[in-house]
């Protein structure tokens, strides 16, 4: 048991075992109960809900970086040690008449185990081939066009240049333009910052202005980015005295929307008249805006 995340699994009323699907519903649930807005200025409670927001918010970055890092959480059921052992074969051993040595019945089967195995992967291996060759394309399908290979030390991916491997459909990404909370939401926390370069292990993502003009992404530390331009935006973020509609047309229709708030999941967007005074942003539901 990982003893240093306990502490975040009751934060957010997670059991054993839960996965990635409800760490996000956990993480949800707990927002709204002890969202602060929802505790006028004058209650006492509302000192107490603005702890457990921030309580929240580390509980659920915590375990989100570890399951980017694992591939699950840090509490996951794991199989019974019982039920990962080999089975046990002890029957008696009989004679082999021909070469005059005596053999165990589970010798016999691991044997057969084995030739089994190879001959699975053979026939695997010649179907996979002969898929290969009936599905390549003709220079005509390919326009009359080279297919090229990268060449190997050419190193990361640049933004403008060469995209990385498309991230899993259950998580998010980041791409040219996102901002800083969107690579955040995506990535995780940094190994490390410099100026307006993140360093992911040798991976690194590089901002202007806030927002995200190009990375570089390698095989052992991959990013969850891809190329997905908003060419129907003329502004990528918004900043404190932006308009309604700039808001509306960066971010999208909000979820829910008064003259002062406009929410957008558990993140909101505070407003003076028709201006931009001040938002709160979750990780789970990330804004469009300059830091």
């Amino acid at each position: 048991m990982h003893d240093l995340y306990k502490q975040s699994y009751e934060t957010l009323g997670l059991q054993p075992g839960d996965g990635w699907k409800e760490l996000k519903i956990a993480y949800r649930r707990r927002m709204r109960e002890w969202h602060p807005d929802r505790f006028p200025g004058n209650d006492p409670r509302k000192k107490r809900a603005e702890d457990e927001t921030k309580a929240i918010n580390k509980a659920y970055k915590e375990l989100a970086d570890y399951h980017r890092r694992h591939g699950a959480l840090p509490l996951a059921a794991q199989p019974h040690a019982e039920s990962r052992r080999p089975p046990r074969y002890e029957q008696p051993a009989y004679a082999d008449t021909v070469a005059g040595r005596r053999i165990n019945i589970g010798e016999l089967l691991h044997a057969a185990a084995g030739r089994r195995i190879a001959l699975l992967s053979v026939i695997a291996i010649s179907i996979l081939g002969v898929y290969f060759m009936l599905n390549i394309p003709s220079s005509d399908e390919r326009g009359g066009a080279t297919l090229r290979t990268p060449h190997p030390s050419a190193g990361g991916h640049d933004a403008h240049s060469q995209p990385p491997a498309t991230p899993r459909h259950d998580e998010p990404f980041f791409t040219v333009g996102s901002t800083i909370g969107e690579v955040y939401a995506a990535q995780g926390v940094p190994s490390k910052t410099e100026n307006d370069v993140w360093h992911y292990g040798n991976s690194k993502v590089y901002f202007t202005n806030g927002v995200v003009h190009k990375w570089e992404s390698t095989s052992d530390n991959p990013l969850n980015a891809r190329i997905d331009r908003r060419p129907d935006r003329t502004s990528s973020v918004f900043a404190r005295g932006s308009t309604k509609s700039d808001v509306r047309q960066i971010q999208g229709t909000p979820v829910r929307e008064s003259d002062k708030v406009w929410d957008y999941g558990i993140s909101r967007v505070y407003f003076e008249g028709d201006r931009v005074v001040g938002w709160y942003e979750s990780p789970l539901n990330p804004l469009q805006i300059k830091h």
